[in-house]
């Protein structure tokens, strides 16, 4: 997947990418495009991105706690 950012709306290389076609992700039942043109002003306007989701995004992190400090060490 790729993203293009312009300065200025280029409808021409919008249809151009579109040969390249869709990711497919099975997992989750979504579709993005896997070449994405976007221009300042839709980032602006609070246009977002297509990206997929990871399960490994979804999952929390495990938090550890250090069982020595510092002083411990030395």
């Amino acid at each position: 997947m790729g993203y293009l950012l312009t300065l200025y709306p280029m409808p021409n290389l919008v249809k151009e990418v579109g040969r390249y076609g869709i990711y497919q992700n099975k997992m989750f039942g979504q579709s993005h495009p896997k070449i994405e043109v976007i221009h300042v002003e839709e980032l602006l306007s609070g246009k977002r991105m297509s990206l997929p989701i990871k399960v490994e995004v979804l999952k929390k992190a495990e938090r550890k706690t250090q069982t020595k400090g510092i002083q411990d060490i030395f």
